[in-house]
């Protein structure tokens, strides 16, 4: 329970960073760890890749088939497909991401909040109160003009004072990180999903729409084959098997949904940057 409270605490939002920053290392964060959580959950629990076997295949048989396709990678082959690859022929495309999804997001998750804790370790370190200083800005009592006006001319002196303009920079560059962030994550989503383009997220959504699903299209296939060689007396059997991928079901949901959240957080930021700097660039290095 310790450690649930530790986590929670430590995304938890502060007032040391923009709305924009929040999305990133609050939301973000929150809903990949929990993501993960869900998808090793149903790894462990439930049944994340079954076969269909022959019937002379007993007991240990079918525990190392299992095994091996669901470490060694699976691929699609359409339904309408009368015959299945053969050695000569060109394999399809391996899909090789359904075994790391956990690993992933957990991942994934650390690069969103990343950037924060770079951000708090600066000023932290440097002696500058930036959380103190927002707290004091936002507080219920500087409704009180006179109590504003008080709290202003104290933040007012300690900032002519200290004059943190390494600090500043900083702060830019941690923006800068964080839409680093957001469009690396688009570039790496693409290429682990084995995508042709980057709007994959849309596309999937369009061929859903228009009624096409995954046995015609392959988005996410939950029937797939895997083809292993097992050693018998010498020589080797090579062996086809179907399998379902009861995994993908969710990991078509997962994925799409966070293609549509980098697009939010993408415009979130160049929106938030553009007022940001339009505002007061310059003038100042903390502007929520």
């Amino acid at each position: 329970m310790n450690v649930v409270q530790g986590l929670l605490s430590a995304v938890s939002p502060l007032s040391d960073g923009d709305f924009a920053d929040r999305l990133n290392y609050c939301a973000t964060t929150v809903g990949l760890v929990l993501a993960s959580a869900f998808i090793s959950g149903w790894s462990f629990v439930g049944s994340p890749i079954q076969c269909w076997f022959p019937a002379y295949y007993k007991g240990w048989w079918m525990e190392y088939a299992l095994d091996y396709c669901y470490v060694q990678n699976t691929y699609f082959v359409p339904m309408t497909d009368v015959k299945v690859h053969n050695e000569d022929s060109v394999a399809p495309a391996n899909l090789g991401y359904y075994q790391w999804v956990p690993f992933i997001l957990a991942a994934q998750a650390i690069l969103f909040y990343l950037p924060v804790v770079i951000w708090r370790s600066v000023y932290e370190s440097s002696g500058f109160k930036v959380k103190a200083i927002c707290d004091t800005c936002s507080m219920h009592a500087n409704m009180d003009e006179g109590t504003r006006q008080k709290n202003m001319k104290t933040i007012a002196a300690f900032l002519v004072q200290v004059r943190p303009g390494s600090l500043w920079y900083c702060f830019q560059m941690v923006k800068f990180l964080y839409a680093v962030n957001a469009v690396f994550q688009f570039i790496f989503l693409k290429n682990m999903l084995g995508v042709s383009s980057y709007t994959w997220g849309l596309d999937v959504t369009m061929d859903l729409w228009q009624g096409r699903e995954w046995p015609e299209t392959g988005n996410f296939p939950r029937v797939t084959m895997c083809d292993y060689d097992v050693r018998v007396l010498g020589n080797l059997h090579r062996h086809t098997v179907q399998c379902v991928l009861m995994i993908n079901m969710f990991n078509e949901k997962i994925f799409v949904a966070l293609w549509y959240w980098l697009c939010i957080m993408l415009v979130v930021r160049e929106t938030r940057g553009c007022i940001y700097f339009e505002k007061d660039c310059g003038r100042g290095f903390i502007h929520f």
